[in-house]
């Protein structure tokens, strides 16, 4: 378990989601273009940052669970959770592998829609933010990925 940046990523979005619980109470005290703004702003940080954490621990969860051999990272200040070698595991496990990634970040709009309100500059944005990054991020990753059906066939390389 890479611990120095499970504890970094829990910090930021710690850390985002006060900024935005801050912000969004901020702005419905006495709103205004200013507090809107940002509001709005906090609400797409924190999609950013929750929806980067919570989709590179999902593809980790996803690669440990279907058994994948991975190299987690030690340095908190590295972008990259882990090294995946595609050569030293089965189109199975990266199937799982994506399936996991993009399994977290859908559960992240569902639990944003849910639990954010939709009422305020900061809600909307983050949830919003939340889906359009979810939207995007499938798009890019679901056909590299999802292509591989689960059956255990493999894919054609090149």
């Amino acid at each position: 378990m890479p611990w120095a940046i499970f504890i970094r990523d829990a910090g930021f979005m710690a850390a985002t989601l006060g900024a935005w619980r801050a912000a969004d109470a901020w702005q419905g005290a006495a709103p205004g273009l200013g507090r809107d703004l940002v509001a709005i702003v906090a609400g797409v940080l924190l999609s950013l940052v929750w929806g980067y954490a919570i989709h590179e621990w999902g593809h980790l969860a996803a690669a440990w669970a279907s058994g994948a051999r991975v190299y987690p990272s030690s340095n908190p200040a590295s972008a990259k959770l882990f090294a995946y070698v595609k050569e030293e595991n089965s189109d199975r496990q990266f199937f799982w592998l994506t399936a996991g990634g993009l399994g977290a970040l859908w559960l992240q709009v569902v639990g944003f829609a849910t639990l954010f309100p939709w009422r305020t500059p900061g809600g909307l944005a983050a949830i919003l933010f939340a889906t359009g990054g979810a939207i995007f991020t499938t798009s890019k990753e679901a056909p590299i990925g999802l292509r591989l059906p689960s059956s255990g066939l493999t894919a054609h390389r090149s």
